[in-house]
């Protein structure tokens, strides 16, 4: 009978051993946990982010069972923390960047009303010439308008002749889009006519001293018609004339402060010396 107990008590001992493993484990074999673990105190993991709440965790609290689980925790989640990246424009050779904001903790943009930016290349202004599409430069190979920057050739096109044009005495093969000589005129004795020099305006554009040909219209610099030009070198530039009072270019009132400036004569719209000014009303006081 003794022996019975002593292997009985052998037996319940083995078994208990077997179960106190299996918890540890974590498959649940452990009789403590197969009703399900004991998980009593979360721990917050300081995980939360821009409009997501964070995560806790807990371990299984009963014996030898080291089971986790995680959770979210309600109330966690953070605002956007934004940053204005304000408008740079481009130059020749880099990017510039629209305004938008930046928010510190996600790094992802968003646009002035807030609104997330899916791509990011929306915000970036490609860097690009400034073309002057108000003057032609050239080379034998072909025309194009030079960068108001860094005067850079962009986009060089061939020349263009008009169809059928053949070279005369009377004028040479011009191109159509810019006027570079392709072909000159027949050799012919240039009657040449002087034309004095001319101011520039706002609206006109005045010319340097030269000489004209009154048979095929070229144009030179001296009367021996050895320093052949074109006109686009004999141009100069426009210019404005200022008036000497100040016009009023947007008015001041009490607490606004407003500005002055002097307008060309021309009547173009333009102005300069842009000057702010105060209201003068004596009526006025800070006090009404």
């Amino acid at each position: 009978m003794k022996k019975l107990k002593v292997i009985l008590s052998l037996v319940l001992s083995i078994m208990m051993l077997l179960s106190i493993t299996a918890c540890g484990k974590g498959n649940g074999a452990n009789p403590d946990c197969k009703d399900g673990h004991l998980f009593v105190y979360y721990y917050y993991n300081e995980d939360a982010g821009c409009e997501k709440n964070g995560t806790e965790t807990a371990t299984c609290k009963r014996a030898n069972c080291n089971a986790t689980h995680t959770r979210e925790r309600e109330g966690t989640m953070l605002p956007h923390r934004y940053v204005i990246v304000t408008y740079k424009a481009h130059t020749c050779t880099q990017d510039g960047v629209l305004t938008h904001y930046l928010c510190s903790r996600c790094l992802n943009l968003f646009d002035q009303e807030k609104n997330l930016i899916e791509d990011k290349n929306e915000v970036i202004i490609p860097a690009s010439h400034f073309p002057n599409e108000a003057k032609w430069e050239w080379t034998a190979e072909g025309h194009y308008h030079p960068c108001t920057k860094c005067n850079e050739v962009n986009d060089l096109t061939p020349h263009q002749a008009p169809e059928g044009a053949q070279a005369t005495i009377f004028s040479g093969v011009y191109c159509v889009d810019c006027g570079y000589e392709i072909t000159p005129a027949l050799p012919h004795t240039h009657q040449l006519k002087f034309v004095p020099e001319t101011n520039s305006t706002c609206t006109e554009q005045g010319v340097k001293a030269h000489y004209i040909c009154t048979v095929c219209n070229s144009t030179f610099l001296d009367a021996t018609s050895s320093s052949k030009v074109y006109m686009k070198d004999l141009l100069k530039p426009f210019g404005h004339e200022w008036e000497s009072e100040y016009t009023v270019i947007e008015e001041a009132s009490p607490g606004k402060q407003g500005t002055k400036a002097k307008m060309c004569k021309h009547g173009c719209g333009e102005y300069t010396d842009l000057t702010p000014y105060l209201y003068e009303d004596k009526d006025y006081t800070d006090n009404v």
